[in-house]
């Protein structure tokens, strides 16, 4: 296992404060996974991706790749620690999802990468989703809500 992966811990579901380290840790994560995919593509989705927003502090990574290579993807994950995890979210259910905390300065962060077929009606309503939250205060503020 790698050093900075930890086993994930299931918690119970809390809305928390915006953790400004977030999206250090989303890059270090994207850094740990492309020792073993050197050419990974990443979306950070989620409350996580956007700046100040409280949430369940989950980081939700798009690993963005061809149906065909899920499972060598997968098996890269899980040489670094990952695990995987059934999905009862709104996910479709054949995106594969594995699951660690990674240790940042002492503290871990669950981390959710979400393997995605690039251009898929998933990843481009993700994306779009971020984007625009980010950019409507008023509606990031009722989501928030």
């Amino acid at each position: 296992m790698n050093k900075a992966i930890a086993p994930y811990v299931r918690q119970p579901i809390a809305f928390l404060p915006y953790d400004p380290a977030l999206p250090e840790v989303a890059a270090q994560t994207e850094s740990l996974i492309r020792t073993k995919i050197p050419n990974a593509e990443f979306e950070h989705i989620g409350s996580t991706a956007i700046l100040n927003m409280p949430g369940k502090n989950i980081i939700n990574v798009q690993l963005l790749c061809e149906e065909d290579q899920y499972q060598q993807n997968v098996s890269a994950l899980e040489s670094l620690g990952f695990i995987p995890i059934s999905s009862n979210m709104i996910e479709p259910q054949y995106h594969p999802i594995e699951v660690a905390s990674l240790i940042y300065k002492g503290k871990p962060y669950n981390v959710h990468v979400l393997l995605t077929a690039k251009g898929s009606e998933y990843h481009v309503n993700a994306v779009f989703f971020r984007d625009y939250i980010a950019s409507h205060p008023d509606e990031k503020e009722q989501y928030a809500k």
